[in-house]
């Protein structure tokens, strides 16, 4: 769920740390388009199993 507390629409690219690379991210219109990919760990540069998923949402 993405609130928007403004009083103005705006565009907001939303992240989200998942554990599995099968998901998708639907809208009130139903599917909405997202890139998913693996993530590393910043310090180590291992692959934990942890999948990043970007989508950008219009907030009305």
């Amino acid at each position: 769920l993405v609130y928007n507390s403004e009083t103005y629409q705006r565009l907001e690219v939303v992240e989200l740390l998942v554990s599995s690379p099968l998901v998708g991210v639907t809208g009130d219109d139903g599917p909405v388009r997202a890139q998913i990919e693996p993530y590393f760990d910043s310090v180590t540069g291992e692959f934990k199993g942890n999948y990043l998923i970007f989508s950008r949402q219009y907030c009305e």
